[in-house]
């Protein structure tokens, strides 16, 4: 995986928190799985990161997730397929990755679907995710192929 050859080499002391982070953000939050996967890919995508958009992907397919459970997701919050709940929480990360803020109304939806704690949750998701794709981005780390390593074979 290219960030171990790349990040931790040259700074060690750096792994261990950022495992921490990544085990909060794995089994840690309130969060569904399912939901918890589709931000990191959603706020992936839209900080255009190849790596992190990957990794996630390829993670979520791991879990058991169909891919259509995390495909998808670089169009619009209002995709009909989607429940309230993701709508509302991509919405927010989508407006959160475009001006860093989200509108009164967004935040009304967004209550309406989830707990104070949960919006929490949701924002520090976000946070660290973007982290980790800005790391990733400036340090031009690509894509390692992993989510077409984790894809079904077709005979």
């Amino acid at each position: 995986m290219t960030p171990a050859r790349v990040i931790y080499p040259r700074m060690p002391r750096l792994l261990f928190p950022q495992l921490l982070m990544y085990r909060l953000a794995a089994r840690g939050l309130s969060l569904s799985p399912l939901l918890v996967h589709r931000v990191h890919v959603r706020v992936s995508l839209r900080n255009g990161c190849a790596f992190c958009t990957d990794i996630h992907q390829a993670l979520a397919l791991r879990d058991g997730f169909a891919h259509d459970d995390v495909a998808g997701l670089l169009g619009a919050a209002g995709h009909v397929q989607l429940e309230p709940t993701t709508r509302a929480a991509l919405a927010y990360v989508d407006e959160l990755c475009a001006t860093g803020a989200a509108a009164d109304a967004t935040l009304a939806e967004l209550r309406a679907c989830f707990t104070e704690r949960q919006i929490v949750e949701l924002t520090w998701l976000y946070a660290f995710t973007g982290y980790l794709n800005h790391l990733a981005k400036a340090l031009r780390i690509g894509s390692d192929g992993f989510c077409n390593l984790s894809a079904p074979r077709r005979n």
